[in-house]
């Protein structure tokens, strides 16, 4: 039968307790960055994936736009996204009514999913190496 051991080394905890605390005044850095890094991921969504989370290309529109492009055609939209961070979340989001409907479909109005408020895997992991710095290595 194997072994199976966790050894916590409480000098760890400590310093990681003693980091958390020196930087408990920065955190809205930490969060900012976050917060920037999303926003430019959903920025990619228009500009280069035009796919949802899941990498279903965006259903195409129904009539033709000058830019050629699925949800862009006055730039609405894409321009419309704001950063909100504090101490304690970072945040992207929009005002814009009819984002939601693209974002999630809508099936009364035959409106399909074309998701675009949503973070990459590769966003994701930027995020964690941005609050791995708190943490002493």
């Amino acid at each position: 039968m194997a072994n199976i051991s966790f050894i916590i080394d409480s000098r760890q905890i400590k310093s990681w307790e003693k980091s958390l605390k020196q930087n408990v005044g920065r955190m809205s850095e930490y969060t900012s960055r976050a917060s920037n890094l999303m926003h430019q991921d959903i920025i990619k969504h228009f500009d280069q994936d035009k796919k949802g989370s899941t990498g279903s290309p965006w259903a195409k529109t129904k009539k033709a736009h000058k830019s050629g492009d699925t949800l862009i055609r006055t730039g609405t939209l894409r321009g419309s996204f704001f950063e909100r961070y504090t101490e304690t979340y970072a945040e992207v989001g929009t005002q814009v009514e009819y984002a939601a409907v693209h974002n999630f479909g809508y099936r009364k109005k035959n409106i399909p999913q074309r998701e675009f408020l949503w973070i990459s895997t590769m966003a994701e992991n930027q995020i964690t190496r941005v609050f791995a710095e708190i943490v002493p290595k």
